[in-house]
């Protein structure tokens, strides 16, 4: 099924078509990414999405009423900032590189949370870097 990425839909699914984040993939040298099957890309951008969401952001007010994603908010006006698909990028590329399992080891389900990942973010390193300045409180996260 393919994605939605359109801003302020009630069906999104995903910050990034495939396409966009191919393109995006091959500006930031994301070779592994090019490797995936597009299957494996829409799976990994669909939950990248969620983790994302699962953040409590400064002014969350969204775009519009009843648009399934956090993003765009009000402030964005009807835009998705492109720090939000980068950080959609990067945890994509980490769950299509490492999967699901992988990604617990450093969220601290079955260690210690690496330093660099917001103390157990549902965020891989590199997404939670291009966030952290939005992040409104670090270690509280939304319901799914």
């Amino acid at each position: 099924m393919a994605l939605n990425a359109t801003p302020g839909s009630m069906t999104a699914d995903s910050y990034l078509t495939v396409a966009a984040a191919d393109a995006m993939a091959a500006n930031f040298g994301l070779s592994g990414w090019v490797a995936r099957t597009t299957e494996q890309k829409e799976a990994a951008l669909r939950q990248a999405a969620l983790d994302i969401d699962g953040h409590r952001f400064h002014r969350q007010e969204k775009w519009t009423t009843g648009q399934s994603r956090l993003f765009p908010r009000v402030v964005d006006a009807g835009t998705i900032p492109a720090a939000v698909e980068l950080a959609a990028l990067f945890q994509a590329d980490y769950l299509a590189s490492h999967g699901e399992w992988d990604r617990k080891d450093w969220e601290g389900a079955k260690a210690a949370p690496h330093p660099a990942s917001g103390s157990g973010s549902p965020l891989c390193p590199r997404a939670f870097k291009v966030l952290s300045r939005w992040i409104a409180r670090v270690g509280e996260f939304r319901e799914a």
